[in-house]
C-alpha cells in the first residue's frame, strides 16, 4: 500500500529521527543499544528516519549511529515481512567533501543548501527525535527540535552532545517525557550487557512514543442518529486527552476507502467502536483492529444489541463494553477513564 498517495499525516507511521555518533569503546554495548533501537522502532510500527550519514574512512574510531540503527531496522523489517521502504526513510541533501553516504529505504530530498538548513528541514519532518552521543551537529538538530516543540530524547547514557543536551534542558525534557525517578537513575548508567542495552533502547523508545500525540480511530455507524454521540462525546473526550480523533467520513480524503480504513487502523494507537445496530462494516473494521492487536474500546447504547431478534456475537460477549444511556452527561468523562486505562505501547 502506497502511503504517499494519502496526504493526511494521520495515515502515516510515526517518523522517529535518529542523529548522533559514538566514540568506539572497549565494549560493544553502545552498538548493541543502537541496534536494539533500530529493531524496536520497526517492531513498534514506526519509521526510522536518518540523514543518510556515515562515518568517513578517516574516522573509524567513531560508530555511525544512523548506520547501526538502519542495519538493524533492515534486518527486523525483513524478518517481519516488511519492505525497507516501509520501515526506513533516508533524507539526502547536498553533501560536500568526502562524506560517505548510504541510501536505504524511501529516499527523500532534504531541503536547504547548508547543513544548518538541512538540519532544520530534518527536524521539521519527523515526529520525534533521538540523539545518541554526537557533537555540534547533534546539538543543533536537537535544539531545533526543542524549539519547534518536538518530543526529543537526547540519550544521556553514552555521553557526548546528547548528554550535554540532557543536562542543559533536562527539566523540559523530563517533563515532556513524563519520566519517573527510576527512569532518571537508570538512564544515566551504562548497561551491563547486550540484553540490558537492548531493553534500555526499547524503554527509551516507548517513552518517546508516549510523548507523541496519540491517535484514535473511530469505528461507528455514519448515520445522523449517531452524529451527536461523536460530536459531543467521543471527539471531545479524545481531544480532551490531547489525542487526535480520526473518523473517515469527516476527513473526506480522496482515494480508496477500504485502503484508508486499513491504514487508519494500522497507524492508530487505539480504536473506539460503537456497536449499535451491529452494522457489518463496523464488525469488519473491529475484526481488522483485533487482527492488528489494537486496543479497542467497545461502546453500545443500553439495550441496543438485542433488538429485532439480533444479539451480540459470542466472541464479543467476552469483551468489556462501555454501555451508555441516551442521556448521560458523564459519558465523556467515563470514556476518558477507559482510554486512560489502556496500555498504549
Amino acid at each position: 500500500m502506497n502511503i504517499k498517495n494519502l496526504k493526511s499525516p494521520l495515515f502515516r507511521p510515526r517518523r522517529i529521527g535518529v542523529t548522533g555518533a559514538l566514540t568506539m569503546g572497549k565494549t560493544s554495548i553502545q552498538e548493541a543499544f543502537c541496534r536494539g533501537l533500530g529493531d524496536a522502532i520497526v517492531r513498534r510500527g514506526a519509521l526510522v528516519v536518518t540523514r543518510g550519514g556515515k562515518a568517513s574512512s578517516n574516522r573509524k574510531s567513531r560508530i555511525p549511529v544512523d548506520q547501526c540503527v538502519v542495519d538493524s531496522a533492515v534486518a527486523s523489517a525483513a524478518s517481519a515481512g516488511v519492505s525497507a521502504e516501509q520501515a526506513i526513510e533516508t533524507m539526502v541533501g547536498v553533501v560536500t567533501g568526502q562524506r560517505e553516504l548510504f541510501h536505504v529505504g524511501t529516499v527523500t530530498p532534504l531541503r536547504g543548501k547548508t547543513y544548518e538548513a538541512q538540519r532544520f528541514a530534518f527536524a521539521d519532518h519527523v515526529d520525534g527525535l533521538i540523539g545518541i552521543g554526537g557533537r555540534r551537529g547533534t546539538i543543533q538538530t536537537l535544539t531545533l527540535g526543542l524549539a519547534i516543540e518536538l518530543p526529543i530524547l537526547p540519550v544521556p547514557t553514552f555521553g557526548g552532545a546528547s548528554a550535554e543536551m540532557w543536562e542543559e534542558h533536562g527539566v523540559d525534557i523530563r517533563e515532556s517525557l513524563q519520566l519517573s525517578e527510576t527512569d532518571l537513575t537508570l538512564w544515566k548508567h551504562l548497561p551491563q550487557d547486550h540484553e540490558a542495552a537492548t531493553q534500555l533502547a526499547l524503554q527509551m523508545l516507548d517513552q518517546l512514543l508516549s510523548a507523541i500525540t496519540r491517535r484514535c480511530f473511530v469505528i461507528m455507524p455514519f448515520q445522523v442518529s449517531h452524529s451527536a454521540l461523536y460530536d459531543f462525546v467521543i471527539e471531545p473526550a479524545v481531544k480532551g486527552l490531547g489525542h487526535e480523533c480520526i473518523r473517515l467520513d469527516r476527513l473526506a480524503a480522496p482515494g480508496n476507502v477500504g485502503a484508508q480504513v486499513e491504514l487508519g487502523i494500522r497507524e492508530a494507537d487505539y480504536v473506539v467502536v460503537v456497536l449499535d445496530g451491529m452494522r457489518p462494516n463496523v464488525i469488519y473494521e473491529l475484526g481488522l483492529a483485533h487482527g492488528q492487536g489494537k486496543p479497542a474500546i467497545l461502546m453500545n447504547q443500553r439495550g441496543s444489541l438485542n433488538t429485532e431478534g439480533e444479539s451480540i456475537p459470542f466472541d464479543l460477549t467476552m469483551e468489556q463494553r462501555l454501555e451508555y444511556d441516551a442521556i448521560d452527561r458523564l459519558l465523556p468523562e467515563k470514556l476518558q477513564k477507559v482510554i486512560g486505562s489502556l496500555d498504549l505501547r
